[in-house]
């Protein structure tokens, strides 16, 4: 990957690197108070931290309010991959309400070979995709362009187009699972 590279250059020009995985909240929430005793601003770190936690008990305790039986039935997607049960991505739709409908443990299965795969799962309202879009500026051609060329592979999915959302899997973790809830429950977390 283009991590990878950076690390490999950087660490032959005799620089010590950090990674965080920042893809997961509790990776984030350990990221932020690692670079904040790094950085001598340890009590930075915890605010954030702080914020996540308080922000991730906010949602939880919006949703408890709805019943399991009402509550939105998703599958998540990053690319043209479909997101197991226990993928990072798929935690963030849970986390923002969503009922996943897969169950296998596989991080990821590929549909873009057997997009059929997708009726299995008929009874899905919302599809959650989640793409690496970075922080380009993308014109409105060019953001259709991405969308039609993933979305290629979810036209057997029930909720395809109406109910396919897209959403940039470069935001930080708590972003993705705040978004997800405005976009399931909009009368709660409008």
């Amino acid at each position: 990957s283009t991590y990878d590279e950076g690390q490999e250059v950087a660490e032959a020009a005799g620089k010590d690197c950090l990674r965080l995985d920042a893809d997961s909240t509790e990776g984030a929430l350990h990221g932020y108070l690692l670079l904040g005793f790094l950085l001598d601003a340890s009590e930075r770190g915890s605010q954030i931290a702080a914020f996540y936690d308080s922000t991730m008990d906010d949602i939880a305790e919006k949703l408890s309010t709805i019943p399991e039986s009402e509550r939105v039935k998703t599958l998540t997607n990053y690319s043209y991959f479909l997101c197991g049960v226990n993928y990072y991505l798929t935690m963030n739709t849970v986390n923002g309400g969503g009922v996943n409908l897969t169950t296998f443990t596989d991080n990821t299965v590929s549909i873009r070979d057997n997009p059929e795969t997708l009726l299995n799962y008929a009874d899905v309202e919302c599809q959650i995709c989640y793409n690496s879009m970075g922080w380009s500026d993308l014109s409105e051609s060019e953001l259709a362009e991405e969308w039609n060329y993933y979305a290629q592979y979810f036209t057997y999915s029930s909720a395809y187009p109406d109910n396919y959302v897209v959403i940039n899997k470069d935001l930080p973790d708590i972003c993705r699972s705040a978004f997800v809830a405005s976009i399931l429950y909009p009368e709660i977390f409008g």
